[in-house]
């Protein structure tokens, strides 16, 4: 009876990111996976959502640790002292030596990623980010068998890496199948610019700099130089954090109201998905920021809600968007909003909105998990 050791630490209550990632494969693996197949999973003892399979036999659950720790201590010391064929990490974390097969996913490229948060160089913090890295990228080297989210980042880890390309495979983040409904969330706590008569902008600042979130009070402004009607709401916000006060004060200086111009929405997290959802369908246009993505998750959702997006094509959001998405390189406040009223000049029916919702279909859980599954089982054939 095979055992699969699966690395859940990455997720939380929250539910985003990598943590959303492994459980939603979690959950489709414990599906399809042949019935003799075992689970365990690796979690801190905090508030982390449970599997909902009675295949997963043992949560192993330990105090948080630091990535380094973790793996070159923990898992090592485990490996050798526990019985079980093949460990699966949801992403591509450092791990050390080990005897059985590993299987891990790889989401993004942190060098390039640094460079779009425009990390300094110079500072203690990066040196230590690029000699984990190098342990980072010698871990992934040694992994059976790669599932990466993107073809951008399969490209990237073969040539930046050295990555043999047998090893890796494609497995896109999924959207969720709530994007593809027609229902209706009448529970929704909608704000005074989520009225159904009301245009606006959808947009996202989480305080990740690479999202480029300083230009929207200028983008705004402009827009609404054509477009008086058109408001902006900007999700994904975090209160508590420095930037969203300097953002609303940014807002201010423009003359922007927020309630009546603009309007911040709280993180939506995964227990309150179809809020999202209802975000997504009343936008008039989705505009994508990010200097770089592995994937592009918020892009592929828009996508399946079928509205109109803007975004830029760096990284792998011009693969994920394909020929769907009107692209903006130059990150000019001006080009930005000229891009963006374009899109809201265009007053036929979007006549790609099917072509462009089927599209998306690829973005599957079942069909990564059915990736990654086969990849499990191969690596333990060997």
């Amino acid at each position: 009876m095979p055992v699969l050791l699966i690395d859940g630490t990455s997720m939380s209550a929250e539910m985003k990111g990598v943590g959303k990632y492994c459980h939603r494969l979690i959950s489709e693996l414990t599906t399809i996976m042949p019935t003799d197949w075992q689970f365990r999973v690796l979690v801190f003892n905090r508030d982390f959502p449970e599997i909902v399979s009675e295949r997963v036999t043992d949560y192993i659950q330990i105090s948080p640790l630091s990535e380094t720790r973790k793996g070159l201590r923990y898992l090592p010391h485990y490996d050798s002292t526990k019985n079980y064929d093949v460990l699966f990490t949801a992403n591509e974390c450092i791990v050390g030596r080990i005897q059985r097969p590993r299987v891990t996913v790889c989401h993004d490229i942190n060098e390039l990623m640094w460079e779009a948060q425009r990390q300094s160089i110079w500072s203690p913090r990066t040196f230590v980010n690029r000699i984990q890295q190098q342990v980072r990228i010698r871990s992934i080297c040694r992994c059976s068998l790669i599932a990466c989210n993107s073809e951008f980042v399969r490209k990237e880890i073969i040539e930046r890496y050295g990555v043999q390309q047998e090893t890796t495979r494609l497995a896109f983040c999924g959207v969720d199948d709530l994007f593809y409904t027609n229902e209706s969330n009448s529970d929704c706590d909608r704000k005074t610019l989520l009225e159904k008569s009301a245009r606006y902008v959808l947009t996202f600042a989480t305080g990740d700099p690479r999202e480029n979130y300083w230009l929207l009070p200028d983008i705004l402004e402009t827009i609404r130089r054509r477009h008086p009607d058109v408001r902006m709401v900007v999700a994904g916000i975090f209160e508590n954090r420095p930037y969203t006060a300097i953002l609303r004060k940014a807002f201010a200086d423009h003359n922007l109201t927020e309630g009546q111009d603009f309007e911040f929405v709280r993180f939506i997290g995964e227990r309150n998905i179809r809020e999202l959802v209802e975000l997504y369908r009343g936008a008039s246009v989705y505009l994508e920021l990010s200097g770089h993505e592995g994937f592009g998750m918020q892009l592929a959702e828009a996508m399946a809600c079928g509205i109109r997006c803007v975004a830029t094509p760096f990284g792998a959001l011009s693969e994920i968007g394909g020929e769907f998405v009107s692209y903006v390189r130059d990150l000019k406040a001006t080009t930005i909003a000229e891009t963006v009223c374009n899109e809201l000049d265009e007053i036929k029916p979007h006549t790609r909105r099917r072509a462009q919702i089927e599209f998306t279909r690829r973005y599957s859980w079942a069909e990564s998990a059915r990736v990654i599954g086969k990849a499990i089982e191969d690596a333990v054939a060997g």
